[in-house]
């Protein structure tokens, strides 16, 4: 994908948020029209990478130019709450 793709991308997104805005949402992916709430969720579901909540939610997964807020959602969750991923590493290092 082109820089100048990305851009428009950009650009489109920061369009329809502002819509989205004013209704309590906010758009992250614009190909898939997953919700910062819905990433969130997903985070909160055990996702621990980018490519985690891009295969449980398809965000992320055509354009590409929303994954660096999707990172930096998934950094501002998991380090909110450290303990958030401590049920999925502990069930993970049981079943072994």
């Amino acid at each position: 994908m082109s820089q100048r793709q990305i851009w428009l991308a950009s650009m489109l997104i920061i369009s329809i948020n502002i819509r989205y805005l004013a209704e309590g949402k906010m758009i992250v992916c614009i190909c898939h029209r997953v919700t910062e709430k819905d990433i969130k969720k997903t985070i909160a579901n055990g996702a621990q990478t980018v490519s985690d909540i891009s295969r449980k939610c398809s965000a992320g997964m055509d354009c590409g130019a929303c994954r660096g807020e999707i990172r930096d959602l998934l950094r501002a969750e998991t380090h909110k709450s450290p303990s958030v991923l401590a049920p999925v590493v502990l069930a993970r290092a049981i079943s072994g």
